[in-house]
């Protein structure tokens, strides 16, 4: 079976697309209820952990150290997300999966591209 090369690579190109996106998406969105990390000087915050309580028009209000806290967004100069506990195994997976596709991607390329070769 042949694949074109054009072909196999945009296939590369769309997977490698769609994985970036999908990881972004998942860090980018802060909501109500999370547990960050903040460092916002101007409002007596020096990296100490919050639960986001409100994210409106210019100002976010957590629960920082017990007390409640209103912070302008331009006042605030760090918010680390806390994506919980990352299994090992599940990232190994996820490498194994894309090193094999890469591999098999590869080779379809390599064969495809010496099946019009006289070799002698």
């Amino acid at each position: 079976m042949r694949y074109p090369k054009t072909a196999v690579c945009l296939a590369f190109i769309a997977v490698s697309a769609v994985l970036r996106t999908s990881t972004a998406q998942e860090t980018s969105l802060l909501k109500p209820g999370d547990r960050v990390r903040v460092t916002a000087p101007e409002c007596q915050v020096t990296r100490q952990t919050a639960t986001i309580i409100s994210l409106e028009d210019k100002v976010v209000a957590a629960v920082v150290g017990g007390r409640d806290v209103q912070c302008p967004y331009d006042a605030v100069e760090e918010i680390e997300i806390s994506l919980g506990r990352r299994r090992w195994w599940k990232c190994s997976l996820i490498g194994l999966g894309v090193g094999v596709g890469v591999g098999m991607g590869s080779a379809m390329i390599i064969s495809g591209s010496n099946q019009g070769d006289d070799m002698g």
